[in-house]
C-alpha cells in the first residue's frame, strides 16, 4: 500500500422527505492517514526506529553512528516507507569514537525528514544536496555545536518548508545571501563571523527571530534588517560593538519586541540608531561602555518604548550628569519608568530611576 494516506468510500444513507419520499445514497471520499512502519531493527543498526502512538510519525535517533560510510550503510537498507518525522544525531563531542566529519549527498539515501537535529558531531562539511530529499518536507534544521566550516548556503531557497534553521556554535566564517520565503527563525550565534554583509538577510522576508550572538561582529551598517516587516526578536549579545551608527538596527514598522545589545564594547548611540521597536519591547544593553544618556542620541529610542516598554542599562559606567534631565524632569514623567532598577550610576552606584530630581531641577535648568 503507497502513498501518506488512504481513501476510504463512505456511503450515506439520507432520507428525502415530501413527494416520493424515500433513501437516497451518496458515496464520499474520506482521506485517512496511512500507518507508517519502521524498517527491520537489525537492518539500520546502530540506528534505532521508533513509531508514534498513533502510527502516523516515523523518528530515526542515529546518535550511536561512528562516521559517515556507516551512517550511509544503515540508509542502503529496505526502508518500507521514507517519509520520515524526525532524524537525530546526538553526540558528545569528546567522544573519541564518533567521528562524523561530511554528510553527502547520498548519506541519507532516499529517505526525506521534517526536522533533523545533528547536535554536537565532529561533522566539518555539509555538501551540497545532503538532505535534498527533503526539499519539500524540511521544516527545523538544527546543526547546533558541530565544527561545520562548509555549509551550502545556496540551497536555501529549494527548501520550500524550511521554517527554523540554527547553525550556532560551529565554525562558520562567512554568511552568504540567506534567501528563504519561508524561514522564520535564523541562528548563526558562536560562529566566527567578523563581518556581516548588509545583503545577507534581505532576501529572507519572513524572519521573526534573528541571533547574531558571539559572531564577532565589531559594526552594523545601515541596512541589515530594513526588509523584515516581521521582524520580532534580534539578538546581538556578546560582540565588540563599540558605535551603533545612524540607522544600525532599523526594520518597516515597529515589530521588534527584544532587542538585545549585552557586552558589547558600546560607547556611543547615534541619532535613529534604532528605530522599530514596539511600545511594550525590552532593549537590553547590560555590560557595555556607555558613559551618558543624551538626549539627541536617545529620546526617539524612549519614545518607541513608551509607554510599556523596558530598558536595561544595567553594568555601563553612567555619569548620571545633566544628561539625564531630558529623563528626570519630563513634566508627564514618562521616560524614568522605562529604566529598569538595576540601572546605576557608575557599575555599583546609586539606582538611576532613584535619583534626587531636586539635584536636577537645581544644577540642569537651561
Amino acid at each position: 500500500m503507497e502513498g501518506k494516506v488512504v481513501v476510504v468510500n463512505l456511503v450515506l444513507v439520507v432520507f428525502v422527505f415530501g413527494v416520493g419520499s424515500g433513501f437516497e445514497f451518496h458515496q464520499q471520499q474520506v482521506l485517512i492517514p496511512r500507518e507508517k512502519t519502521c524498517p527491520v531493527a537489525e537492518d539500520i543498526l546502530p540506528c534505532v526506529c521508533t513509531v508514534s502512538e498513533e502510527l502516523l510519525d516515523l523518528r530515526l535517533d542515529c546518535s550511536s553512528v561512528q562516521n559517515e560510510a556507516q551512517l550511509r550503510s544503515v540508509f542502503q537498507a529496505s526502508f518500507p516507507d521514507t517519509d520520515f518525522f524526525e532524524l537525530v544525531i546526538d553526540q558528545d563531542p569528546a567522544d573519541p569514537n564518533t567521528n562524523l566529519m561530511v554528510m553527502k549527498q547520498d548519506t541519507l539515501g532516499n529517505v526525506s525528514f521534517e526536522h533533523v537535529r545533528i547536535l554536537g558531531t565532529k561533522l566539518v562539511t555539509v555538501e551540497a544536496y545532503a538532505f535534498s530529499n527533503s526539499y519539500q518536507t524540511l521544516i527545523h534544521l538544527d546543526l547546533t555545536n558541530n565544527n561545520i566550516q562548509s555549509f551550502p548556503f545556496a540551497s536555501l531557497p529549494r527548501y520550500v518548508s524550511l521554517q527554523t534553521f540554527l547553525i550556532e556554535a560551529n565554525d562558520v566564517a562567512s554568511l552568504h545571501h540567506i534567501i528563504s520565503i519561508s524561514l522564520q527563525v535564523l541562528s548563526v550565534s558562536f560562529n566566527p563571523l567578523s563581518t556581516l554583509e548588509v545583503s545577507t538577510l534581505t532576501g529572507s522576508p519572513a524572519l521573526t527571530e534573528v541571533y547574531l550572538g558571539y559572531a564577532d561582529l565589531m559594526t552594523l551598517d545601515p541596512g541589515h534588517f530594513t526588509h523584515l516587516a516581521n521582524l520580532t526578536t534580534l539578538d546581538l549579545d556578546s560582540n565588540t560593538i563599540t558605535v551603533l551608527e545612524y540607522q544600525a538596527i532599523v526594520t518597516p514598522s515597529n515589530t521588534i519586541s527584544y532587542l538585545n545589545l549585552n557586552s558589547n564594547e558600546l560607547t556611543f548611540v547615534r541619532h535613529d540608531a534604532i528605530s522599530g521597536l514596539s511600545s511594550d519591547a525590552t532593549l537590553t544593553l547590560r555590560n557595555n561602555a556607555l558613559t551618558t544618556l543624551e538626549e539627541a542620541s536617545w529620546l526617539h529610542v524612549f519614545q518607541q518604548l513608551y509607554p510599556d516598554g523596558v530598558i536595561d542599562l544595567s553594568g555601563n559606567p553612567l555619569v548620571c550628569g545633566c544628561d539625564l534631565a531630558w529623563i528626570m524632569l519630563d513634566p508627564q514623567d514618562r521616560y524614568r519608568p522605562l529604566i529598569t532598577d538595576t540601572t546605576r550610576c557608575g557599575v555599583d552606584g546609586p539606582i538611576l530611576i532613584f535619583l534626587d530630581q531636586a539635584f536636577f531641577e537645581q544644577q540642569c535648568q537651561p
